[in-house]
């Protein structure tokens, strides 16, 4: 199955930035990581760690938002993601996609699987080995995040879950 995602259209070029930390003393974080705590193998890998410049800009978003809202912080759910993570996600994924169909993987027609796939790839980029077309969190500069309020130790809601599958994840989406 071909996925045609907008980023394959920009040319990687390695920036030679560090993956750093993210520091617990400025963020929220989703602890334990939810990926973690389904299996993904992360080995010796954090699922907080970002790209230099990627982390200075989530810094400044910090920062501002503290000054138009106090009480919130940028919570991490997810940024950096080894392949094997990636991989790990793209299956899990598929297989509750089959799961909530009612679909056997064994007996699934070909366009049953294709549609499958489908929705798995409207959320997750496959996990590609080839270093002009990576998984953008296996790169360390892309983040997931949500809003969380520390007087109410409540996260949020942005519109959808995180991982949801469906149209209220895409930027675009509109609820009327």
């Amino acid at each position: 199955m071909s996925v045609n995602k907008p980023y394959f259209q920009v040319p990687i070029v390695e920036s030679g930035e560090t993956l750093l930390p993210i520091p617990n003393d400025f963020f929220a974080f989703e602890t334990p990581h939810p990926y973690e705590v389904l299996g993904a193998p992360y080995e010796h890998a954090s699922p907080y760690y970002l790209r230099e410049g990627v982390l200075l800009a989530l810094k400044e978003a910090q920062n501002y938002l503290q000054q138009i809202q106090p009480n919130w912080q940028i919570m991490i759910f997810d940024a950096y993601r080894p392949i094997a993570v990636q991989a790990f996600m793209v299956n899990f994924t598929y297989a509750q996609v089959l799961r909530e169909k009612g679909w056997q993987a064994k007996t699934l027609p070909p366009e049953q699987t294709n549609i499958a796939w489908q929705e798995v790839y409207e959320l997750w980029a496959p996990p590609n080995l080839d270093p002009k077309a990576p998984p953008p969190h296996s790169t360390g500069a892309a983040v997931d995040v949500t809003l969380f309020d520390t007087e109410t130790n409540e996260s949020i809601f942005m519109g959808s879950e995180i991982d949801e599958l469906g149209m209220r994840s895409h930027p675009q989406f509109i609820n009327l």
